[in-house]
């Protein structure tokens, strides 16, 4: 069946934003006295930060959680950026007559800000953030809300992303996934199994191509 809806995971995917939160989760690792390696950090890019802060932190974790964001608020719209072609990607999208949306574990503030940041505010027909759903990626709620206030059906809907826990969000919402090799996370984590995409794109342009396929 055509695919009619793209919807977009945000950080890591459309915003360039992997060296800011791997330098805030450096910082918080150096505030709570637990070390950690990169290479551990990137395994759990793309969840819910107080989900990762409740398994490493235990009782400390709302303490962790205040201080990465504390740390970040100062520096993320002096270094938010999207990643190279992705605005025109939207645009095209748009243009095309298909509907897009943004289904992101980032907060309310900062992603309405990004989109505007980006031009993109009046592009994209749904925005969930992580206030908008009790349950988080990877269950399929952040997905299902979007959909729902899109009007969109999964079996014609691509969910694009940049980890595991974006793919097994779509899966669990019955969409099709979409890996984006350009991140962090998604050279670092393991994709096999439940969490192997779709697709996966090397560059923005290529989804035109996927999505085009699927008919």
């Amino acid at each position: 069946m055509a695919i009619d809806t793209v919807i977009f995971d945000f950080d890591g995917t459309l915003g360039d934003t992997n060296d800011l939160i791997l330098n805030s989760w450096r910082a918080a690792m150096e505030y709570a006295g637990t070390p950690r390696t990169d290479d551990e950090i990137l395994e759990h890019f793309g969840e819910p930060l107080t989900d990762t802060m409740s398994l490493w932190f235990g009782e400390r974790a709302d303490e962790i959680v205040d201080f990465f964001r504390r740390w970040q608020k100062g520096k993320y719209f002096e270094e938010l950026k999207p990643f190279p072609g992705m605005i025109e990607l939207i645009y095209v999208l748009k243009e095309k007559g298909y509907h897009v949306g943004v289904a992101s574990s980032r907060l309310w503030g900062t992603l309405v800000e990004s989109m505007r940041i980006f031009g993109l505010d009046e592009d994209v027909e749904a925005l969930v953030s992580f206030e908008d759903t009790e349950e988080h990626k990877p269950y399929p709620a952040p997905l299902l809300c979007a959909m729902e206030r899109m009007g969109a059906k999964a079996e014609k809907t691509v969910y694009v992303g940049d980890s595991v826990v974006d793919i097994l969000c779509g899966k669990a919402a019955g969409t099709k996934t979409c890996l984006v090799a350009w991140s962090m996370a998604s050279g670092s984590q393991d994709l096999s199994g439940e969490a192997c995409p779709d697709f996966i794109i090397e560059k923005p342009e290529d989804l035109l191509r996927v999505i085009a396929e699927e008919v």
